[in-house]
């Protein structure tokens, strides 16, 4: 009963806009907005809280609902509908990126570059509604088509997000519905992105039953509720991925240092994290895996054995049996010379090797258009390093180490898809080292969390994420935290067994058809909804386009 007289209130609202169309912005289209604007923002708060899945889903099918209906009525408040969601969905989920803001400049710059980044995902979302405009038509055609169009046009500005500087982890329908039951059997096969795909066309199917309530409301949960039923039918029947555990497992410690270490970095605070480091060797059983944070050693290793704490840390771990994957830049030689690189130092006793960061982290690690953009990233932005450089390809491989595979990621990289699908192949297990300590947002380290389930999830394998200042974790292959370190704030050794997997899931197989399916999709129907037809006349003949 509340629901059709909302339907009916808004849809006069509505014609009324229309009917009006030099004050489309009134007080009903304010409230309408308004509205969108709050599912938006809910979507993107569940981005944090997982556990508000069910509201973030209402909110979905809620906001489809409401650009499906203004759209129909009028095109320009269809549009803002659509972004102004999307704007508050992004800006709530990925706000936290203005305290990279140097704190003394003034709070317009924070707002501003957080404008630039909703900006910039916006663009993606307008071109692919404007594209498919022809598949809504007048505000007379069909609400499915429009429900459609909606859907299409988030996906594909989801997985357009991927391939820019950002990339698509943060505040993604993947991150946001981790918790959703069913996702565990999914992921594995499809990925967040496809997961996400999944959701929008489902809450398509719910807004438009919402919509064509005329028998009811009754019968418009009834509609809704059918498409989630064969959702989780279908996510019952869903086979388990061809995954393999290797025999035997492995004892992993993660070395966790107070946070904020490498702002004040002096040599005095080197010697208490190889302090710290020699504590965890003496305390690893042989064979054990010492994993730290990211900038664990803020300064590259001594390049020559005369550093006598440094080779005493070396021969201790020697004696003791125990492998170390140290986070610290390192130096990196090219065609076009020596370049400073953020990466992880493998140190075991048969071996030694590094993995190189691909992923930089713009405004923190490295300038993007360097020459236009230099003075004002060095102005806003507390970690600008103009000499970091990506890893080269040779350097981004899986390590062996302790008589396993491990597939490694620093930080930001986490938020990428595709890099950590390529991380996943052929390694037994995941380790992602981070830094949370230079954005203080629980906001932030909520969303890194269930970005490391996520990835778990896709690559059907366990992950240890060990940062300072954040969440320090181990997830296992289904998701679920293993282990988590009872402190971010001061220094912890977190102890924990896994047991590497071999194989590799459906979506690690197709994770490159699936990053671009809703993009060759919506090309697909605006070329055919663009293609010009035959123009009929009155007379049952046809006019050539």
């Amino acid at each position: 009963m509340h629901a059709t007289l909302a339907n009916e209130a808004a849809t006069g609202g509505a014609e009324a806009i229309r009917s009006s169309p030099g004050r489309w912005l009134d007080s009903v289209a304010l409230w309408l907005l308004a509205l969108a604007a709050g599912c938006g923002g809910l979507i993107g708060l569940a981005a944090a809280w997982p556990r508000l899945w069910p509201a973030a889903l209402a909110a979905l099918v809620a906001w489809g609902w409401l650009v499906v209906m203004t759209a129909r009525r009028s095109a320009v408040l269809g549009t803002v509908a659509l972004a102004v969601g999307w704007a508050a969905w992004h800006f709530t989920g990925q706000g936290w990126v203005a305290l990279a803001v140097r704190e003394s400049e003034p709070l317009a710059w924070q707002l501003l570059v957080v404008l630039v980044m909703v900006t910039v995902q916006l663009l993606p979302l307008l071109a692919a509604w404007w594209l498919l405009a022809p598949l809504g038509g007048s505000h007379r055609r069909r609400a499915s088509v429009l429900a459609s169009r909606w859907a299409l046009a988030v996906a594909a500005a989801e997985s357009l997000r991927q391939f820019g500087w950002w990339g698509s982890g943060y505040a993604s329908l993947g991150v946001v519905f981790v918790e959703l039951p069913g996702a565990r059997a999914l992921v594995p096969s499809v990925g967040g992105a496809g997961f996400g795909m999944l959701l929008l066309a489902w809450s398509a199917l719910a807004a438009l039953a919402v919509w064509q309530q005329a028998s009811g409301a009754w019968r418009a949960a009834w509609r809704t509720a059918v498409p989630a039923l064969l959702l989780a039918a279908a996510c019952a029947a869903w086979p388990e991925p061809p995954m393999a555990e290797v025999a035997g497992s492995l004892g992993v410690a993660a070395v966790q240092p107070p946070a904020e270490r490498g702002k004040r970095w002096t040599r005095s605070f080197r010697d208490e994290a190889l302090q710290q480091l020699e504590a965890a060797i003496d305390a690893s059983p042989a064979g054990t895996l010492l994993v730290t944070a990211e900038t664990f050693f803020p300064e590259p290793p001594p390049r020559n054995g005369d550093d006598n704490r440094w080779g005493d840390l070396l021969r201790r771990a020697r004696q003791r049996g125990v492998h170390l994957l140290v986070g610290m830049p390192h130096l990196v030689r090219d065609q076009e010379g020596v370049h400073l690189a953020n990466a992880v130092v493998q140190l075991s006793p048969e071996r030694q090797s590094l993995y190189a960061k691909e992923r930089l982290v713009p405004g923190g690690e490295y300038l993007p258009w360097a020459q236009t953009l230099g003075p004002v990233y060095a102005r806003l932005f507390e970690r600008v390093r103009e000499g970091q450089r990506s890893g080269p390809p040779e350097l981004t491989a899986p390590l062996f180490v302790a008589g396993t595979t491990v597939g490694v990621s620093i930080c930001h990289e986490l938020a990428f898809a595709l890099t950590q699908a390529e991380r996943a192949q052929g390694a037994g297990w995941l380790a992602n080292i981070a830094d949370d300590a230079w954005i203080d947002s629980a906001l932030y380290r909520r969303q890194m969390l269930g970005l490391a389930r996520l990835r778990a999830l896709e690559a059907g394998k366990p992950l240890l994420r060990v940062s300072q200042g954040g969440p320090t974790v181990l997830v296992g292959p289904d998701g679920r935290v293993q282990a988590q370190a009872a402190n971010q704030e001061r220094a912890e050794r977190l102890a924990v067994t896994l047991t590497p997997r071999d194989g590799t899931t459906a979506y690690q197989r197709h994770a490159e058809a699936l990053a671009v399916a809703p993009l060759l999709l919506g090309a697909l129907l605006a070329l055919i909804a663009w293609w010009p037809r035959p123009v009929q006349t009155p007379h049952g003949g046809s006019i050539p386009p």
